[in-house]
């Protein structure tokens, strides 16, 4: 895995903003870590509900909230990469 991807994925967020604005042949290999951090965002909010435990369902929430300011430009840099 190249170094790139691999920040991107462990949440390097000087290198994810680098990354979204890059145009290359990489792009895939972005849209497939973006269809897994999508994935696990579900996970997580389904996990929470399922397991009906309250703390694990209020750092799920928490962690939404904070989520909302990056999913903008991670939704211009998505069609960007169409």
């Amino acid at each position: 895995m190249k170094s790139g991807e691999s920040h991107t994925l462990h949440g390097n967020v000087f290198l994810i903003a680098f990354r979204m604005k890059q145009q290359s042949l990489d792009n895939h290999l972005f849209r497939v870590h973006a269809y897994l951090t999508i994935a696990g965002n579900e996970v997580l909010k389904r996990l929470g509900k399922y397991l009906n435990n309250s703390t694990f369902l209020k750092k799920v929430e928490e962690y939404e909230k904070e989520n909302q300011k990056f999913r903008k430009d991670f939704n211009v840099a998505w069609e960007a990469t169409k």
